[in-house]
């Protein structure tokens, strides 16, 4: 049965989570892994316009886009249930670009993470680790999405969060 939401704060979780009962937890694990490797690609985007080698974007609308990609994989992990695990390894000193392509190549992990997480649910193409180490593995690149994000300044839109 799907949740009604009576509190205007908690629409977002309900809706997600509704949308998980609806098109199955592996199916929502893989939309985690497609949002985490769109983010990736926009970080990487705003490294070249952070370093000049992107001339193709402003730093504005890098930055927009940013914030779109990094909430839409915050409502993904909040419909998943994914806590993350506490992580706080980024080196706070790096120069913009590294960290920018540091939140890509933590993304491109997450989104691995995630696929194997969804075959170990569905019982297909084998995976050597269990469904609690592909969950662990999840949680663990999720947190070093987000403590790059932090360091970045990359807050959620929660105003997207309610449009969609």
């Amino acid at each position: 049965m799907l949740e009604k939401y009576e509190d205007v704060e908690d629409k977002y979780k309900v809706l997600y989570q509704n949308m998980q009962k609806i098109i199955g937890r592996p199916a929502a694990f893989e939309g985690f892994a497609e949002e985490s490797i769109e983010l990736a690609e926009v970080a990487l985007i705003a490294a070249g316009v952070s370093d000049g080698s992107n001339q193709n974007y402003t730093g504005a609308e890098a930055g927009k886009a940013l914030i779109e990609e990094y909430t839409d994989a915050i409502q993904f992990a909040i419909t998943l249930g994914i806590d993350a695990v506490k992580c706080d390894n980024v080196e706070k000193t790096k120069p913009w670009p590294v960290l920018y392509r540091d939140l890509a190549e933590a993304c491109l992990k997450l989104a691995k993470a995630s696929m194997k997480m969804a075959r170990c649910i569905r019982q297909e193409n084998p995976t050597p680790v269990t469904e609690e180490e592909a969950l662990h593995n999840v949680k663990q690149y999720y947190q070093e999405v987000r403590d790059i994000a932090q360091v970045l300044g990359l807050l959620v839109d929660k105003t997207q969060m309610f449009r969609k």
